[in-house]
C-alpha cells in the first residue's frame, strides 16, 4: 500500500470505511525507499489517530522494519552535490534531507505506535467503522 501515491487522505478514506487493516508482506525499508517510508509513517500514524485495528506481517521483526542504509549510485551522488551547490550548502555540512534523520526519528515514532496497536486495551478502542455508525444513526 506504501508503493503507491497515496497520502493522508486517502489513509482517511481507508480509517473511515475499516475498522481493521492487514497489510501483508511488508518489507524492510530503508533510505533508498524514502517516499515508502514516508507513507508508512503517514499510514501508521492516521491510523494509531483514527483507532484502526492493523494486522502486519513481514519478514523482519517491527524494531527492523526500517533500517539506515543507503546505497547511492554515482549519478545520484553528482545530483546531490549539484543540489548542495545550488543551495549553496558545503559538502562537509551534514545535511538532513539526504541523511535520513528525520525519516529516522519518525520510524521511531512509528515503531512504538505499532507496539501500542498490538495491545488488547488498543483493539477495544474502536468498535465499528465509522461509515457504520454515520450510516445507522439515521435510521
Amino acid at each position: 500500500m506504501c508503493c503507491k501515491a497515496l497520502g493522508a487522505v486517502d489513509y482517511l478514506k481507508i480509517s473511515e470505511v475499516f475498522d481493521t487493516v492487514i497489510l501483508r508482506d511488508v518489507p524492510q525499508l530503508s533510505l533508498n525507499h524514502k517516499s515508502e517510508a514516508r507513507r508508512f509513517i503517514t499510514m501508521i500514524d492516521t491510523f494509531y489517530d483514527k483507532k484502526v485495528r492493523l494486522v502486519v506481517s513481514s519478514s523482519v521483526p517491527a524494531a527492523q522494519l526500517f533500517v539506515a542504509k543507503e546505497e547511492i549510485t554515482e549519478i545520484e551522488m553528482t545530483e546531490r552535490r549539484m543540489l548542495m551547490d545550488d543551495l549553496k550548502i558545503k559538502q562537509e555540512e551534514k545535511v538532513s534531507i539526504f541523511s535520513g534523520e528525520e525519516e529516522l526519528f519518525a520510524f521511531d515514532r512509528t515503531i512504538s505506535r505499532l507496539a501500542e496497536m498490538q495491545t488488547e486495551a488498543y483493539w477495544l478502542e474502536r468498535t465499528q467503522p465509522q461509515s457504520y455508525k454515520q450510516d445507522n444513526s439515521d435510521s
